[in-house]
């Protein structure tokens, strides 16, 4: 037969192939056996990590939606809070005006402005007394 030639130098030809020994053949064997349950060993693995990293996905897609509602609830009670507290400072405020009412009421009854009289009345009154007094 014909010789080819290759990169690394002859190609054997049919007639040349060496006679492979069982024991290499055997040899061969368990190495591929050995290779192929580590692969399945490999694939198993990634399988397993591959479903822990989908239940701890979903853990924390859990817990995000609920820190998520917790933030929102906040929010709302913040609200609220600030609301009721601008509603006290408003009650404050109208306080301090009923305060300055009160300052007000007592200057009124110190004064009793009831009994007050006016001009004509006075004159009236002094000009009664005065005839009053003539009169005697």
């Amino acid at each position: 037969m014909t010789e080819s030639k290759t990169l690394f130098g002859k190609k054997p030809t049919v007639e040349e192939k060496p006679e492979i020994d069982n024991s290499i053949s055997n040899n061969i064997n368990r190495r591929i056996r050995v290779l192929e349950e580590r692969f399945q060993n490999l694939a198993k693995k990634q399988q397993v990590t591959e479903e822990n990293m989908l239940e701890t996905n979903k853990d924390h897609e859990t817990q995000l939606k609920r820190l998520t509602q917790e933030v929102e609830d906040l929010s709302k009670k913040y609200l609220a809070l600030r609301d009721r507290l601008q509603d006290m400072g408003h009650e404050i405020d109208s306080k301090a005006a009923q305060q300055e009412f009160l300052v007000v009421k007592k200057y009124l009854e110190l004064w009793k402005p009831v009994n007050f009289v006016s001009e004509q009345t006075v004159e009236r009154l002094i000009n009664e007394k005065l005839k009053a007094k003539k009169g005697k």
